[in-house]
């Protein structure tokens, strides 16, 4: 016959402080909604960045060709080319930086879907490094911001110049200079209106993402997948 297995209260208590609990486990386990959020936004913005930088550089490479070839003939045609040829000065001047922008911004925007896809895949050190990346999304779009207000300012005068010939060369039949110019600032503060706000969303965003992603629910999601990765320890004594 088997004697009976005394169990004590300490190997008791021992048994259950390092077992958790079935609940607490499967809360840690539910990914919280801005993970999702942060993970599939980000990712598919910023692959949609990518594709637009790589535009962006194939208008800096070949911007004089595509102006020629869109000039009209006669004589708007070449105050038209006058005009591209003043906007295409103001570019070569900020090539460098232009240059420096857009492979900054594919970088970025590498890193921001490789980030992504960690925080899906629960990876366990991806919150750290999403936000490091948002950190630097800041400080790039605040430096971009700069160096897009110095290169419009000198192109301002230089479209204001062009609808004043472009309105002049019209005579009587075409629109009154005032109205060609009031046009122009319309336009202008569109414009403005749709880069500021655009801008406030996107800082708005990643800033949101810094904070969640420091969130205590979020570390522990993420602890709990490198706890998993651990092998159990089960001695018998």
């Amino acid at each position: 016959m088997t004697e009976p297995i005394d169990f004590d209260a300490g190997t008791i208590n021992a048994c259950s402080a390092g077992s958790p609990s079935q609940p607490q486990t499967m809360a840690t386990d539910l990914r919280p909604s801005g993970v999702t959020a942060i993970g599939v936004l980000s990712g598919i913005g910023e692959v949609l960045a990518i594709l637009s930088s790589g535009m962006f550089a194939l208008q800096l490479v070949f911007g004089a060709v595509f102006a020629s070839a869109m000039n009209p003939s006669g004589d708007a045609g070449g105050v038209q080319a006058d005009y591209m040829a003043l906007i295409q000065a103001v570019s070569n001047r900020f090539l460098i930086p232009n240059v420096a922008i857009t492979i900054t911004h594919r970088v970025l925007g590498v890193c921001v879907v490789v980030g992504a896809v960690k925080l899906l895949r629960r990876h366990p050190q991806a919150a750290t490094f999403v936000r490091r990346i948002f950190l630097a999304l800041i400080v790039f779009e605040l430096l971009r911001l700069i160096s897009n207000v110095m290169m419009q300012l000198p192109i301002y005068p230089v479209t204001q110049a062009l609808m004043e010939k472009t309105a002049a060369g019209q005579g009587n039949g075409g629109a009154p200079p005032a109205m060609m110019k009031t046009i122009q600032q319309a336009s202008m503060i569109i414009g403005i209106v749709f880069t500021v706000g655009w801008l406030t969303i996107r800082l708005a965003m990643v800033i949101w993402g810094r904070v969640y992603l420091n969130r205590q629910n979020v570390t522990d999601y993420l602890a709990g997948a490198e706890s998993k990765t651990e092998a159990p320890n089960w001695s018998m004594t």
